[in-house]
């Protein structure tokens, strides 16, 4: 195909490397998520509880998928890999938000709550503004991916 085959652009590798960080994070709130339904349920906790922890699950599962395989996509420069990475960032929000909403209402921890929102609505934030820009050019004055 190529001589040399073109370099991937900033905006690319930013938004393929904070999607996996978020994606790290998705493994811990999947975790969570799914303990938070076992226990719950288990203690016979009000079913609203269970429900958000099932929530969580799924937006984490979600996250993760999209954002790892987005991000393999982008590094690889397939052009599903920015639309991957969007849907895996926008559901790294919602999994924030209903983590955030989860902790607000049962544990009422403000420091856990901020703890949560620095770290893993960070990489997800980053990541949704960093695929959504254009990718920045080369020396060339082409953009690739």
């Amino acid at each position: 195909m190529y001589a040399n085959p073109p370099r991937l652009a900033g905006t690319t590798i930013t938004a393929g490397v904070t999607a996996l960080v978020g994606g790290l994070f998705a493994v811990l709130f999947l975790l969570g998520g799914a303990y938070q339904v076992v226990i719950l349920t288990r203690d016979h906790a009000p079913a609203w509880q269970s429900v958000l922890g099932g929530g969580l699950a799924v937006a984490a599962g979600a996250q993760l998928v999209l954002s790892v395989v987005g991000a393999v996509a982008l590094f690889r420069r397939k052009p599903l890999g920015r639309p991957l990475v969007v849907t895996g960032a926008a559901a790294g929000l919602v999994c924030l938000a209903l983590r955030v909403t989860e902790n607000a209402t049962v544990d009422g921890d403000v420091d856990t709550t901020l703890f949560i929102v620095y770290c893993a609505g960070l990489p997800a934030l980053a990541a949704l503004v960093f695929a959504l820009l254009s990718p920045t050019p080369d020396r060339g004055g082409q953009s690739h991916v």
